[in-house]
């Protein structure tokens, strides 16, 4: 749903949530980066704002797809969002279903 508001609207995920984004430096033992991430709550309170989910209950599959680690739970980035719709672009069936949506409204 998210990947369908974002067409219809011609915005990208990273405008969905600029304004619940904030930057965080990240350590693991082999690298250090700074990463987009939000805080769950903030996540889902997007997608109800935005009618792509209705309430803003979260979703436990979703959460632990897109958390930063397990030792964060409630920190959501937006790296693995990116990388889902990216993914699901690449599907043919998915995109074609997400077409069909787009013509019948």
């Amino acid at each position: 749903m998210l990947m369908l508001y974002c067409i219809k609207n011609e915005i990208t995920a990273h405008k969905v949530f600029e304004d619940v984004l904030f930057l965080q430096n990240i350590k693991s033992k082999s690298k250090h980066q700074t990463v987009e991430i939000m805080k769950a709550t903030d996540f889902y309170k997007v997608l109800a704002e935005c009618q792509i989910r209705q309430g803003e209950e979260p979703h436990d599959n979703l959460q632990d797809f897109l958390q930063l680690s397990p030792n964060f739970p409630d920190l959501l980035t937006l790296k693995a969002i990116k990388k889902t719709l990216e993914a699901m672009q690449e599907n043919e069936k998915f995109m074609r279903a997400i077409e069909d949506d787009l013509l019948a409204d």
